[in-house]
């Protein structure tokens, strides 16, 4: 499956989800999806969180 075929797949979903059972459930999935995302991401090596933290993090003068 190439990336534009997943991107509309994911798409076609999210609006599936919103008009079946609401905004807030919609919001909520995709949400969560971010958050699998994310927890991806960090267990593959992909994302840093320490350069995330430092990057969030207020600036010390």
């Amino acid at each position: 499956m190439s990336r534009n075929q997943f991107g509309f797949v994911v798409g076609f979903a999210v609006v599936a989800l919103w008009a079946a059972a609401g905004f807030l459930v919609m919001v909520a999935a995709v949400f969560a999806g971010l958050i699998g995302l994310a927890v991806a991401m960090v267990l593959a090596g992909e994302l840093d969180m320490g350069e995330w933290a430092h990057k969030l993090s207020i600036r010390q003068r």
